[in-house]
């Protein structure tokens, strides 16, 4: 990494990953220097065929406390079914009571991945999207963070045409591109800019870091911790 020494390190954790050692994870270093300084968890999502309800990770609470504890600051996401025709309200609010979010965490994140993006008509996706997102916005006043691929943005393009995908500009981007030496991620058409990088999910790393499970997702910020996109004013999650 290039300007890895002027960024901040994070990680982003779900039940997958098992068991955590919080200290040990909050003590390791990414790069020299470079300590885990926040974590997003995941802590809800859509139903996994159509009329089920939504699904609560098991483990948000117990993570959430223990990255707390530890001096991490932490957020919440929630794994988007666009595949599964559902209600993105309900599922918004679902998300909602599960986090719980407090003023100072981190925005919330949606969790968009290509495999699910590919398997729902681009339209659908589009809305579905858009539609927890401005619940959570009205909830929170902050727009939720879209992570996302360049391949999946781009494959709904494809599918369909760029305007119905430009919509998705709208929300700050956390992107994920995995590429080793790669100083930059690569952008879907919608987005110029973004705001954290999912940019490794090595399994040569969780041991050292005190993961159970193969696999840990490694992000960056690039800016200092006290700069990270974090929730302010928070009114009742039952306002609008």
């Amino acid at each position: 990494m290039t300007h890895w020494r002027h960024w901040t390190a994070g990680v982003d954790v779900s039940h997958w990953q098992g068991d955590i050692d919080w200290d040990r994870l909050a003590r390791y270093e990414v790069e020299p220097d470079k300590r885990v300084r926040f974590a997003a968890l995941k802590a809800s999502e859509g139903p996994r065929k159509r009329g089920a309800s939504p699904y609560t990770d098991p483990t948000y609470r117990q993570h959430l406390e223990a990255a707390r504890r530890v001096g991490l600051v932490v957020g919440a996401y929630h794994l988007l079914r666009p595949d599964v025709p559902g209600d993105a309200d309900l599922e918004a609010r679902h998300f909602l009571g599960v986090a719980q979010p407090l003023r100072g965490d981190l925005i919330p994140v949606l969790d968009c991945e290509t495999r699910w993006l590919d398997a729902a008509d681009p339209r659908q996706a589009v809305e579905e999207i858009l539609t927890w997102a401005d619940v959570v916005h009205r909830a929170l006043h902050c727009w939720p963070l879209l992570y996302c691929s360049e391949r999946g943005v781009r494959h709904l393009i494809e599918r369909s045409e760029p305007h119905v995908v430009e919509p998705l500009g709208r929300l700050p981007l956390w992107i994920c591109y995995y590429r080793r030496g790669a100083t930059a991620p690569k952008l879907p058409s919608t987005h110029r800019t973004w705001r954290v990088w999912q940019w490794t999910s090595a399994e040569e790393d969780e041991r050292a870091a005190g993961v159970e499970s193969r696999g840990l997702d490694f992000d960056w910020f690039p800016g200092p911790a006290g700069a990270l996109p974090r929730i302010g004013r928070l009114p009742a999650l039952d306002e609008g």
